[in-house]
């Protein structure tokens, strides 16, 4: 590797690496980072991932088994669970660079002359230094949820996927069936990059003029082959979570998920580059596709279906059941970026090459300087502050209530200092069978969205505010009208709209 592509390379990973890990405990646990503690903090791997079936609804539980392990070893801090994410959001960066460097020698292994080898190591480095400044990365990498274990775990299966069409061979086609796995594992969404990876390699044995009846002897098919593999080793294990999250959607469980419009597949793409950022991307992406068609044909067409073709099927699909969440799919920046790294490599003067780079990376700088700039601001829900407040009003024998009923793993967290639980979730069903005196009513602003009428009757229960903190409010609940929603609840269940 020449010094410029190993200067980039090493730029990437020391400015990605200290935003990914630069003051991981700025702003206070979320809600859903509150699910995968609760999950993680199973006293065995295999209950984690068992509790993770209830907590995180259509997941298999891989990123709460490694957290398991992790928690074992650095504790349950906040900065030490979102460490893992922002450590494997580190090793995406590497990825990233073996990835593109590998998909490259698609159309240039025919030689290995040192000029096309220069020629993907700058291309894989400068779409590592644009992805090191991918905000939604950066964001996802700095809290305790499975989406950077899902891109680690997509990024090492394209690589072995592209290997086993490039070079074949038995340990490459395990690995490919292997990490398949583990990245429907991490999410179910993974399967989405799979299919891509499907399509590409149909099209590639139709351009090749393979006959049908050999299709089966070439290296796509075994490829293929091997990721079907990959599905059937988590069949056993699928059926469950499959049925659970099936169960979880009927249930209007995403109804806060927006229907998807027009622009609902770029948002991915502005999501992690800002708005300018991805008109830049883009008109470089398209530059290459024009520019180097005839000599990069098959690693366009593979980085343009592992772009498009996830967030576009996710966006199809969320016109039935809008489920489209730029998480899902935020792999599919990895691709663009390459696209648009060919496209500045296709300029004719090295320099021209540079400044392009240059560009598009400050005008990445902008979303990543306004994201840390509002990590401190109210935007931000602060269930650690709601928690404290609350815990000065609890008495022995008293409990808090928590509106939206799954939202209770955080409050959790936050007293587990005390050696009690001391929490409880709102819900109609649970008031009987309380062990303790419900006094304290913590609910988030947006409770409403997930359970309106269980949010109206529960205010009700709780109309003086004692604190109001951004994104969460802490009240106190009047006995009497808990006894009144109790007995309503027992007596007059239909009365409750």
């Amino acid at each position: 590797m020449r010094w410029g592509s190993a200067s980039l390379l090493g730029a990437a990973l020391l400015v990605g690496g200290w935003l990914r890990f630069t003051n991981l405990d700025a702003t206070q646990m979320t809600a859903d980072e509150g699910a995968s503690w609760a999950a993680a903090s199973a006293p065995t791997v295999v209950q984690a991932v068992l509790r993770s079936r209830r907590l995180n609804p259509g997941k298999l539980g891989l990123h709460d088994a490694l957290m398991h392990v992790w928690m074992r070893i650095g504790g349950d801090s906040l900065a030490s669970m979102r460490g893992l994410s922002a450590a494997l959001g580190a090793i995406a960066i590497a990825l990233v660079f073996a990835v593109v460097a590998e998909i490259l020698k698609l159309d240039t292994d025919r030689g290995a002359e040192d000029s096309a080898r220069e020629r993907r190591d700058w291309i894989a480095a400068a779409t590592a230094m644009v992805f090191a400044l991918d905000v939604l990365a950066i964001a996802q990498s700095r809290i305790a949820r499975m989406y950077m274990v899902l891109m680690v775990a997509v990024l090492a299966q394209v690589w072995f996927f592209v290997r086993a069409i490039r070079a074949g061979g038995f340990r490459n086609r395990a690995g490919l069936a292997i990490t398949s796995a583990l990245a429907v594992a991490a999410h179910f969404s993974a399967g989405l990059v799979l299919l891509s990876e499907v399509g590409w390699a149909a099209l590639r044995l139709r351009r090749n003029h393979v006959e049908i009846r050999r299709w089966t002897e070439s290296s796509e098919a075994r490829a293929v082959a091997a990721i079907g593999v990959g599905g059937l080793m988590l069949a056993p294990l699928a059926r469950t979570p499959l049925g659970i999250a099936y169960g979880f959607v009927r249930a209007g469980n995403l109804s806060w998920i927006p229907r998807p419009t027009l622009m609902t597949p770029v948002s991915v793409f502005i999501e992690s580059f800002g708005r300018y950022g991805t008109v830049a991307i883009a008109a470089f992406a398209l530059f290459a596709v024009i520019s180097t068609w005839r000599t990069t044909r098959e690693s366009i067409t593979f980085l343009v279906l592992w772009a498009l073709f996830p967030p576009l099927l996710l966006t199809a699909i969320s016109f039935v059941q809008p489920i489209f969440v730029v998480y899902y799919v935020m792999s599919s920046a990895v691709p663009i970026a390459a696209l648009a790294a060919i496209g500045f490599e296709a300029l004719p003067m090295r320099p021209l090459r540079w400044v392009a780079l240059a560009c598009v990376v400050a005008l990445l700088v902008t979303p990543v300087r306004v994201y840390f700039a509002l990590l401190g601001e109210s935007h931000f829900v602060r269930w650690g502050s709601a928690v404290s407040r609350a815990r000065e009003d609890l008495k022995p024998g008293e409990l808090a209530l928590v509106e939206p009923d799954w939202a209770v793993n955080v409050v959790r967290y936050y007293l587990r200092a005390a050696g009690d639980d001391l929490a409880e979730r709102a819900r109609f069903d649970r008031l009987d069978t309380l062990r303790a005196t419900p006094t304290v009513l913590i609910s988030s602003d947006n409770a409403n969205i997930d359970d309106p009428v269980g949010v109206k009757w529960f205010l009700w229960t709780a109309p003086d505010v004692v604190a109001r903190f951004p994104g969460v409010t802490v009240r106190t609940i009047r006995p009497d009208r808990m006894a009144e929603l109790r007995s309503l609840v027992r007596d007059h269940p239909d009365q409750l709209k």
